[in-house]
């Protein structure tokens, strides 16, 4: 299996030295489970009465939010912050709310999308341009604008391409309020009525069915600020000379429902729960949370999860394409021009790289806030993308749950076959500095560029000299020490000797002054990085490394002690031990005092402490974050 270099930048993730282990506790165990199942059907009508508000969406919507139950959380919240009175009564009329997309939708937003990402692939060119432009050959400049006018054509092919055959599926919004909320719907159905529209405006207002409100016509959007071709205007003007977009309301009982679609005529509203998009299996899943009370469920389809990553990517191919067609332009031109053309395809090996990076998404989105008891959990399954985690004893395990931690978190071992090695992705990088030291106006300017980057794949290098050195889980702590918090961010190492020389590698490299370094009889090896109190340390050991900022507690911490095996993420943090630390660090005034303490009483009051996890079962990746309240 390859390292990935990339995760160097993150953790370390090698395994750990042999040490006793213990078995995982139940609780930990619960925050690393698989995705609960559905454990029973339930019928449309049942999931009515905890989701009313997706009673009102369609059976095909594949793509949905809906926030529940809002009076447990939002008036509370509402109270707090000191609501107005007329604002609280309109909230404790609202049962649920709800959003949905249909996969119409998504394939015309995705569509659509495609001239967002020209517009920032070209934001980015103009970035790149205006910092390579100062130290290119007057020959590069030139090809520079050359390849400047075919990016403008090629985003006003897409922006052609966009508005052909416009069309936009329904997109849906709906409120649900309680029963007696009939009126206060109908009164919601009215604005569109308050709104005063210009004449001349491209908007309307429209009556259609039972539907109010209004329509865009894009024939009449000023498009003199495009300053587009004649002939490009008359083809864009042709494309939208029949599109509409319609923002549309509608009472039904006690639901108000509102649509945002280019035909009205493809609304669709159930008449029952039978007919909507509770009784499709896509909602069932959320039956195996039945027993508890469900504040937001969440579903997005692979497809409309995809639309952002075809966006990055639309635009970092349009960066792309710019910088390989200024290489292989300026070759044209240039002796020697084989750094040029090599240049070239180092940029196409960096593409074919970041799309293995990031794959398509495969797997679709969910994410729920639950309520159980005296807990309250944050669920999120997302696409692992080729991410693995294996079981890997952590670091400093004990101080997971000790009294004196304010905040631990333990990284297991990870790998990713997606990610590049250090080597696949330096050459490439190599052969693009090379053509860019090529077109500088001076050997002066192309000795410089190679001598930044020289330094840049140093350091690099010295990073992945230390990633051999060190175990593969890492942990971090912030805990109490005497009257100090110091932190740590610990490393099993395999290699001490290794590591040190490296690390003194990297420190020469980046120009970071090591002020000293001590070895005390039981081979602890202590370097200081900065001059005063609270100069970085790393303390070295046989069996760790710890990055803090207090030797003590850094020796302390590196002692083996023994751990489970997880494999995840896992933290915990203590709010109140936080909060305090952070009340008794600062010097507030009489009435930030009061505030503060104001502030301690509600933590008190309602938190007790926070827990989670982040793993891997199969193909999805499950975050879980658990907020143990106060009884």
């Amino acid at each position: 299996m390859k390292k990935g270099f990339l995760t160097i930048l993150g953790a370390a993730l090698l395994s750990v030295p042999s040490m006793a282990q213990q078995e995982v506790p139940a609780g930990v165990q619960a925050l690393i489970a698989a995705p609960a199942q559905a454990t029973e059907g339930q019928s449309p009508a049942r999931r009515a009465a905890a989701y009313s508000a997706l009673a009102a969406l369609p059976e095909n919507t594949d793509s949905f939010f809906v926030l529940s139950h809002v009076e447990d959380w939002l008036l509370p919240l509402l109270v707090k912050a000191g609501g107005a009175g007329e604002m609280l009564t309109y909230a404790g009329l609202f049962d649920s709310v709800a959003m949905g997309t249909s996969p119409g939708a998504t394939e015309d937003l995705q569509r659509l999308s495609m001239l967002g990402s020209c517009i920032r692939g070209a934001e980015a060119v103009a970035s790149l341009q205006n910092a390579w432009a100062a130290q290119a050959s007057p020959v590069v400049q030139r090809k520079m604008v050359g390849q400047q006018r075919k990016l403008n054509q090629e985003i006003l092919k897409k922006m052609l391409e966009s508005t052909e055959n416009f069309h936009l599926a329904p997109v849906y919004l709906v409120l649900s309020g309680k029963a007696g909320s009939e009126l206060l719907m109908h009164q919601l159905s009215g604005f569109p009525f308050m709104v005063p529209l210009e004449p001349a405006s491209p908007l309307e207002l429209v009556l259609k069915d039972s539907w109010r409100g209004f329509v865009l016509h894009a024939n009449r959007l000023s498009l003199g600020d495009l300053e587009l071709p004649p002939e490009e205007e008359a083809r864009l003007r042709k494309n939208l000379q029949d599109a509409r977009v319609y923002f549309l309301v509608k009472a039904v009982g006690t639901k108000l429902v509102v649509a945002l679609c280019s035909h009205p005529e493809e609304l669709s509203i159930p008449v029952d729960a039978s007919a909507s998009v509770l009784a499709s299996p896509v909602v069932a899943r959320l039956d195996a949370y039945a027993e508890k009370r469900v504040y937001v469920a969440a579903r997005s389809s692979a497809a409309l999860m995809g639309i952002q990553r075809h966006s990055f990517l639309e635009c970092c191919r349009i960066l792309a394409e710019y910088m390989k067609g200024t290489f292989r332009s300026s070759a044209e031109e240039a002796a020697p021009a084989e750094p040029l053309l090599q240049a070239a395809e180092a940029i196409t090996r960096l593409q074919e790289m970041l799309g293995k990076m990031l794959p398509p998404v495969e797997q679709p989105e969910w994410c729920f806030v639950l309520r159980k008891g005296d807990t309250v959990q944050l669920l999120s399954e997302t696409d692992a993308l080729g991410l693995r985690m294996e079981a890997a004893p952590l670091p400093c395990w004990s101080y997971f749950a000790a009294s004196d931690s304010m905040f631990y978190m333990g990284v297991p071992t990870m790998s990713n076959d997606n990610l590049p090695t250090l080597k696949e992705l330096l050459d490439p990088f190599d052969a693009v500095v090379e053509g860019v030291a090529a077109q500088r106006k001076t050997p002066e300017d192309a000795a410089s560029c190679r001598a930044e980057w020289g330094k840049v794949k140093g350091v690099l290098s010295a990073l992945n000299h230390m990633y051999g050195t060190i175990g593969k889980s890492a942990s971090l702590v912030w805990a109490r020490h005497g009257e100090s918090i110091p932190e740590a961010l610990v490393f099993p190492v395999a290699d001490k000797a290794a590591f040190e020389a490296s690390f003194e590698e990297l420190c020469q490299r980046v120009e970071m002054k090591i002020h000293g370094k001590t070895s005390g009889p039981d081979g602890i090896s202590v370097y200081t990085l900065g001059e005063g109190v609270g100069a970085p340390l790393v303390t070295v050991a046989d069996t760790a490394v710890a990055v803090g900022s207090d030797a003590a507690f850094n020796a302390r911490l590196v002692q083996p002690s023994p751990a489970p095996a997880i494999p995840g993420i896992v933290f915990r943090v203590n709010p109140l031990l936080l909060a305090e630390s952070f009340m008794q660090a600062s010097e507030p005034t009489a009435q930030e005092n009061a505030q503060y303490a104001a502030f301690w009483r509600t933590l008190k009051g309602t938190l007790k402490d926070v827990q989670g996890a982040y793993s891997v079962h199969e193909n999805t990746a499950i975050l879980r974050v658990d907020f143990h309240l106060q009884p």
